[in-house]
Order: structure tokens, then C-alpha cells, then sequence
């Protein structure tokens, strides 16, 4: 695995400059992106709790939501909690959760859905050449033992304008920030419309997109 690693030097250049994953600025495809979202629950907006005033409700869920690593296989597709500059490069698709409008159940449900799609494997032990890996980003390799620590240690990556252009804060998120590492093909992935039931399905739809032609990748598409 070391030298898969081996580009620490080039991740100065693309991702100190919080360029981090879109490096080149995308086409105008023309998509109205939405600004407004459905009116959301009151439990949808509550502001993400401070990791000493974790709920009981939330406690239980964690434990339900332990990150558990499992034995890895090549070609596969994989969650990683890491640092966004340890993932692999020769990995055929990469992609990136980016969170917005923080609600902690919002994140505790993509969190979910996420473990419910992919295996879960430690950075170092993804095999060579895998399909995709989705990283979880957090600032260091022991972050993230459960979903409730996951959340409170996400740590966001930059993005470029045309990237922000296509993202506001506000919205309900989360989007997948999505790369074809072969031929640098990019998307985002918007999971705003999806309700919080739905996350599992949404990503499920995604990944299946992910195992077609990236030429025919849209640059922007809402969860469907």
C-alpha cells in the first residue's frame, strides 16, 4: 500500500489550494439548479448537538450504526473514514460526501445508507485497482468509530466556484462528489429531494450509475 501512497507530494498542489476534487472548472451545462427545497421537518432542522449533549435517541443509533471493517475484495466498492488526501489512485471512481444545512439527523441517516451499500474498510486495507471508494472525509485516520463520531468529526473539503456554483449551503444535501479518476470525469450527485428513508435507495441508484459509462455522466443530477 505504500505506494499507493506515494503522492502526498501531489496532493499539496490539488488539495491545499481547497480546489480539492473538481481541479478543473466544469462545463455551463445550462441546469437550473433548484435554490428552494420542500418545507423540511422540525426534527430535519434541528442544529447537529455538540458531542457532549448526545440524546439517548441518538446514542442507541449510534450503536446501531457502529462502523464495522470487513475483509476487502478486489474490484470492489468500499467506505473509507479518512482524510480526503489518503485516497487511493488507482481506484476507477472516487467520490467525496459533502454535507450541508448540518441536521443531525440528516447526516445520521446518509451515514446509514452509506454503511447499508458499501463495504466499510480502512484506508490502508482498500485493495488495488477497486471500483469506488467513497471517503468519508475527517481529519485523520482514527476518526469516525460510529456514525455519531463520523458526523462530529467530518472536516468538508474546498471546492471550486464552479462547483460552489452549483451547491449552496443551504440546501438539504448531502451531494456526492463524484470523479472518474480515469478519464477526470466529474458529478454531483444531489440527494436534497430524497427524505431521509429514501437515502438508502438514492445511493443505491447512484452507485448503479456509477458502473456506467462515465462519458454519459451527467455533470449535476438530482436524485430521482
Amino acid at each position: 500500500m505504500t505506494l499507493r501512497f506515494i503522492w502526498a507530494g501531489i496532493a499539496v498542489s490539488i488539495f491545499a489550494t481547497g480546489c480539492a476534487f473538481f481541479d478543473e472548472p466544469l462545463p455551463d451545462t445550462g441546469i437550473d439548479v433548484p435554490s428552494g427545497l420542500p418545507a423540511e421537518t422540525s426534527a430535519q432542522t434541528e442544529p447537529l448537538p455538540a458531542p457532549s449533549a448526545t440524546t439517548e435517541a441518538q446514542t442507541s443509533a449510534s450503536t446501531a450504526t457502529t462502523r464495522t471493517t470487513t475483509a476487502a475484495t478486489p474490484g470492489g466498492s468500499y467506505l473509507v473514514v479518512a482524510p480526503i488526501e489518503s485516497f487511493p489512485q488507482d481506484a476507477s471512481n472516487i467520490a467525496v460526501v459533502h454535507l450541508t444545512n448540518r441536521s443531525s439527523d440528516r447526516d445520521l441517516a446518509i451515514c446509514k445508507a452509506l454503511m447499508q451499500n458499501f463495504t466499510t474498510v480502512d484506508v490502508q486495507d482498500v485493495p488495488a485497482s477497486p471500483l469506488t471508494v467513497t471517503v468519508w472525509p475527517v481529519p485523520n485516520d482514527n476518526a469516525g468509530a460510529n456514525c455519531i463520531e463520523m458526523i462530529t468529526e467530518y472536516e468538508a473539503i474546498g471546492l471550486t466556484a464552479d462547483a460552489e456554483a452549483r451547491i449552496s449551503e443551504s440546501d438539504k444535501g448531502p451531494f456526492m462528489l463524484t470523479r472518474h479518476l480515469p478519464s477526470g470525469k466529474r458529478m454531483i450527485y444531489d440527494l436534497s429531494f430524497k427524505t431521509n428513508s429514501a437515502l438508502s435507495s438514492a445511493v443505491n441508484q447512484w452507485i448503479t450509475l456509477l458502473g456506467s459509462d462515465p462519458g454519459n455522466w451527467p455533470d449535476y443530477r438530482r436524485a430521482r
